[in-house]
């Protein structure tokens, strides 16, 4: 038995989808506890030994939801490689009752290098010092004093910076190594590295994986995800009826290792799959410059932003229309650099996704799900283009005004990206000041990014 610690929102269909398992094994697995009562803090047993993995998964958001750790999970799984989860695979989790012996850390002798000896960092498309201290694990104070020239609010991409590394009580100049691909075993003393983004792999067509099924999934928007077609998933689940497809419910899928849709991305850029743990919490307020908002690092990943919105977006859209959107989300990713999750809430803050949303005008016309400056909107004879070219009106801008891109490429900040999109000009002293716009749509930009749900989003 392993065990679980109710949050806030959750319910036994929510903690079956995030788990990979049925609601009646939870409630088999829990006798007295009734699902229309539960409270926060509150421990429930699971029928575990195996866990599935899904999008957005990594082995410290497995550890934290099932009351485990990361090493009793890399003991339990030698052949596991941490940086290279795949979506269907199945990990065994050992139960909590058991002491799972932690590997012993090797001690780090006191840093000799100087800072001649550092090595690089390399700016990618989307980097802010916030973000790249968020992967290094030191903070976007250091990376400015060790890169004194050096223009926060102007980053090149491919410039070359130096990365400071926190050592005991002083911050010192140290090589990023590259992470080595052998799994831990409880017997293999684990190094300490500094985290370098990795691209998880896409499983190639010849490999078949599973997926389990999570509330408002269909053959059509999961073949978008695993950029893949229904006719191939169908023929490898025969006996599997599309109409009666049932959370917790695993099926076989062959995916197109060539698709660009595939909904696996290096973190923090394009999808953001590592993603933060206060998913969940109530909304919280947030004003003053841009330092005080939450760092991206902290932003839930993108399939548990995918999995909340999707459930909004089909109060107003088609499940054809729903797997349309995730595409040209990806796609325009893909191809702006931006990070998808600031797409994805830029357009359920401007229009809660609904594709036959209005014009407006306030100075400019406002077209499509995300508003964009005078640019196309839904096209029902042609859903997936007008979708997509909606998509890259608000993100990549039109022929007549700049959009996300533009305003993230000139202060280098998703916050005041946010604020300059929606009213034109920031105060990037306080970015509630509407500017004649939304004063709380920062505000409410970093809740949905943070997973925070409230009445009305």
């Amino acid at each position: 038995m392993s065990t679980y610690t109710i949050k806030s929102g959750d319910t036994f269909t929510g903690i079956a989808t995030k788990l990979g398992i049925t609601v009646a094994a939870i409630e088999a697995a829990n006798p007295g506890v009734s699902p229309n009562s539960l409270q926060v803090g509150e421990v429930i047993q699971l029928q575990a030994g195996t866990y599935t993995i899904i999008t957005g998964d990594t082995l410290n958001s497995i550890a934290a939801n099932l009351n485990t750790t990361v090493a009793a999970i890399e003991a339990a799984n030698p052949d596991l490689v941490p940086t290279d989860l795949t979506i269907g695979a199945q990990l065994t989790i050992p139960s909590p009752s058991v002491t799972t012996p932690v590997p012993q850390q090797t001690p780090i002798p006191a840093p000799t290098t100087t800072p001649s000896l550092a090595n690089t960092y390399v700016i990618q498309s989307g980097d802010t010092f916030e973000v790249i201290a968020g992967k290094f694990g030191t903070t976007a104070a250091a990376i400015e004093a060790a890169n004194p020239g050096l223009v926060p609010t102007n980053l090149q991409v491919g410039a070359s910076i130096t990365i400071p590394v926190s050592s005991g009580s002083s911050t010192t100049l140290v090589t990023a190594p590259t992470p080595t691909t052998p799994a831990p075993t409880p017997a293999t003393v684990t190094p300490i590295v500094t985290p370098v983004p990795v691209t998880q792999p896409v499983p190639t067509p010849s490999s078949t994986s599973t997926y389990t099924i999570q509330a408002g999934d269909t053959f059509t928007t999961i073949a978008t995800i695993f950029g893949t077609t229904v006719a191939v998933i169908e023929a490898a689940n025969p006996g599997v009826t599309p109409t009666t497809l049932q959370v917790g419910q695993i099926i076989n899928i062959i995916p197109n290792a060539s698709s660009s849709t595939a909904l696996l991305d290096e973190p923090g850029q394009t999808g953001g799959t590592a993603g933060g743990t206060e998913v969940g919490a109530p909304y919280s307020s947030y004003s003053g410059p841009a330092s005080n908002y939450p760092d991206p690092s902290r932003w839930a990943s993108f399939g548990v932003l995918w999995t909340q919105n999707s459930i909004l977006l089909s109060y107003n859209d088609t499940p054809s229309q729903i797997a349309d959107i995730n595409a040209a989300v990806l796609t325009v990713a893909q191809s702006s650099g931006l990070d998808a999750r600031a797409i994805l809430c830029t357009i359920m803050q401007e229009s809660g996704g609904n594709v036959n949303v209005g014009t407006t005008f306030n100075g400019v016309t406002n077209t499509g799900i995300m508003q964009a400056f005078d640019g196309l909107s839904f096209n029902p004879a042609d859903e997936a283009g007008s979708i997509l070219q909606m998509v890259k009106d608000g993100s990549e801008g039109t022929a007549n005004g700049p959009g996300l891109l533009q305003a993230f490429q000139k202060y280098g900040n998703y916050y005041i990206a946010f604020r300059t999109y929606n009213s034109g000009t920031p105060d990037l002293s306080n970015l509630n000041d509407p500017m004649g716009a939304t004063a709380d749509y920062v505000e409410d930009m970093a809740n949905r990014l943070m997973g925070h749900v409230w009445a009305g989003m």
